[in-house]
């Protein structure tokens, strides 16, 4: 028995330290690639490509999160194509549509909504979260800030400043408006032209 106890308790030992050895690495390679990115001002290789197929694949990828909180996804999609680095601005959906995920209470609804006219598209990614004041979204692009640090939420606060950075490099804006206990709407603009980098 005691044996058996022993290989138990070894086992939760090893798992503990798996998953904060993953949460490391994590944390290591968003510092990384926020480092690059601040020293960046050249975006790399530009394809056209569908940017609400992209839109539609970062809804798709965390499918698992928002099917278990029973959230209601509503995208409006309509084809639009853009010209950047696809694969730095997935980085501004998968964050953006994770943090509402993450954010938002069961039941609730997370809205993503794209439109474009002839000057620029505007991604708005809208949810029925637990919103913060003005004081946090003052802050929330800070590198490292985080508004609750008693949470025991994944993250440590990066995500929003590569967020911010990428959409800059892509001479785009990112606007906040939130409320708490309403909720949250980021709201990505993105001119169509753009003087190359």
């Amino acid at each position: 028995q005691d044996a058996e106890n022993l290989e138990n308790e070894q086992r939760e030992y090893i798992d503990k330290i798996l998953f904060n050895t993953q949460r490391l690495s994590s944390l290591v390679g968003s510092i990384l690639l926020l480092n690059k990115l601040e020293n960046q001002q050249i975006v790399g290789e530009r394809t056209t490509f569908y940017l609400d197929e992209q839109l539609r694949q970062c809804i798709l990828l965390q499918e698992p999160l928002w099917t278990a909180k029973n959230i209601d996804m509503q995208p409006e999609l309509p084809e639009v194509r853009f010209c950047f680095n696809e694969e730095m601005l997935s980085h501004v959906w998968t964050n953006l549509i994770s943090n509402a995920i993450k954010f938002t209470p069961h039941g609730g609804y997370i809205r993503i909504l794209l439109t474009e006219d002839e000057q620029e598209i505007a991604v708005r990614i809208e949810d029925s979260g637990i919103g913060m004041t003005k004081e946090v979204q003052a802050h929330i692009f800070e590198k490292f800030y985080q508004a609750d640090p008693s949470h025991h939420q994944k993250g440590y606060g990066i995500g929003l400043s590569m967020v911010d950075r990428i959409v800059r490099l892509a001479n785009g804006s990112i606007l906040v408006e939130s409320e708490p206990d309403v909720g949250t709407a980021f709201t990505v603009r993105l001119p169509k032209s753009r003087s190359h980098s």
